[in-house]
């Protein structure tokens, strides 16, 4: 679980809660939230590589952008 590293010290605690709340439960209903973990992980992980394009988009076109600002910017300081 790469994700525990990065979680706050509360975030940890609720998260061992959890799983001692789980652990407690019918085998069948274990094996349900193990399989929901694991979409939600993978779901995270698209969100994170969602991110990143995002990212990589905005400094393409703010890359573009660049020289019209900076004309724009000449003109008006005449």
């Amino acid at each position: 679980m790469e994700g525990i590293a990065k979680m706050s010290a509360e975030e940890r605690l609720i998260e061992q809660k959890m799983i001692k709340i789980i652990t407690g439960m019918p085998k069948i209903v274990q094996d349900r939230f193990k399989v929901l973990h694991m979409l939600s992980d993978e779901r995270s992980k698209i969100n994170d590589e969602f991110d990143i394009k995002v990212k990589e988009l905005q400094m393409k076109i703010a890359e573009k952008k660049r020289p019209l600002l900076e004309q724009r910017n000449k003109i008006v300081a005449g």
